[in-house]
């Protein structure tokens, strides 16, 4: 991640700003996660199980589609960083962090937000 953050960073003019959108930012997932999920799309049966692994801050998903009788699984990790590690990286690849919000109209980033929208400048 630090290296995708040095990279735009480095695409970036003097002056140039990067919106960083995202629900991945620990105090906006941590808050909300739920351990299963269950949706049926169209005849397809879709169960979502997610496993926080704490000590790698990682969030750990099975996915398991099934029909007609077949299920295929797959896995997906997500590693998780505070808003602070963000900042941070940022700070690290020259970037200054000048907003954050919890919303596309401005709204405080407090914990629990759905979005953190993030604005940094080059």
């Amino acid at each position: 991640m630090s290296r995708f953050v040095r990279a735009v960073a480095d695409a970036l003019r003097p002056g140039g700003r990067w919106l960083i959108d995202t629900a991945a930012a620990a105090e906006s997932l941590l808050p909300a996660l739920q351990p299963e999920l269950q949706y049926d799309l169209r005849g397809i049966q879709l169960k979502i199980r997610n496993k926080y692994l704490a000590d790698q801050s990682c969030l750990e998903t099975t996915y398991e589609m099934a029909r007609n009788g077949q299920t295929e699984i797959r896995q997906n990790w997500h590693f998780v960083f505070t808003t602070a590690e963000i900042r941070r990286m940022l700070t690290a690849a020259g970037l200054t962090p000048i907003a954050l919000y919890g919303s596309p109209t401005s709204e405080p980033y407090l914990l629990g937000s759905r979005f953190l929208y993030i604005i940094a400048q080059k």
